[in-house]
């Protein structure tokens, strides 16, 4: 079983606030710690509610009507997998879905989550998203996650949002999103069976009390999976959980009344060299 920290989580809106915080399979502490835009389709951004709207997160998923592939993987653009310290997994999360971005447009990088969090270090969505918009990001082979950075290190380049979208629970805008080739960052709460890091997420997993954030970076449309497919999330707990790292994590579990999915999508990224 992951470690379950009691933080509070601000939820990605400045004025929610979700109870409970990022589970995690790692128990080490914190160490103390002009521009080129990339453009990609798309629009604003704001952040997580307290609690989801069944009006608002149990819409059927109709590939027909959404003009969708049934299928779609990004995995092909994302950075390495990695295993989170302590409750940091707002930085991993949002980190993972910058890094995919990066990707797609060409430029062989990734972002540092360990200096990320070290702009905000509150354990909240919100801030890691603001944070990644409000200041560049060092890279990750100048920042790595294993302590040895220094405030001072300054890399070849760094990267920080410009835009984004807050879907919010909508299952069809986040298909949609990622139909258009955005991965996206995804806030949840744990089922057990995610917890267990199985390859596919039982549906009707117990929730656990815990809270995550991960990528969102892909989906399957299937209609013999629970909920009609299932999305191919990128978690932080190692190459050891799931499929190298990665889960399938059925539409059902966003559908549910004790559970939500919420999610925000990166619209554009610039890159600074130093």
């Amino acid at each position: 079983m992951k470690n379950q920290f009691s933080f509070l989580i601000l939820a990605i809106a400045v004025t929610s606030t979700i109870l409970g915080g990022c589970n995690s399979n790692s128990t080490s502490s914190l160490p103390v710690s002009t521009s080129t835009s990339l453009s990609n389709p798309a629009a604003p951004s704001s952040p997580v509610a307290a609690s989801p709207s069944p009006s608002s997160h149990s819409l059927p998923i109709l590939a027909g009507e959404l003009g969708i592939q049934v299928s779609v993987d990004l995995r092909a653009n994302d950075g390495p997998v990695e295993d989170q310290f302590g409750g940091t997994c707002s930085a991993f999360g949002t980190a993972a879905a910058m890094d995919n971005y990066i990707h797609s447009q060409g430029t062989n990088k990734n972002v540092s989550e360990e200096y990320l969090w070290s702009l905000y270090d509150q354990y909240s969505i919100d801030d890691a998203v603001q944070a990644a918009t409000q200041n560049y990001v060092e890279e990750e082979s100048d920042w790595p996650v294993d302590g040895r950075a220094l405030a001072s290190v300054k890399g070849s380049s760094s990267f920080k949002i410009t835009q984004s979208t807050d879907l919010q629970y909508d299952l069809n805008a986040a298909l949609q999103a990622i139909n258009l080739g955005h991965a996206l960052v995804m806030a949840i709460q744990v089922p057990a069976s995610m917890d267990n890091c199985d390859d596919m997420v039982d549906p009707t997993s117990a929730y656990t009390s815990g809270q995550h954030v991960i990528e969102a970076a892909g989906y399957q449309l299937d209609d013999s999976v629970a909920g009609g497919g299932y999305f191919i999330i990128k978690n932080s707990w190692g190459p050891q959980c799931g499929m190298s790292g990665y889960q399938y994590y059925p539409f059902a579990l966003c559908q549910r009344s004790d559970l939500y999915c919420y999610f925000i999508q990166l619209d554009g990224i610039a890159q600074k060299t130093n």
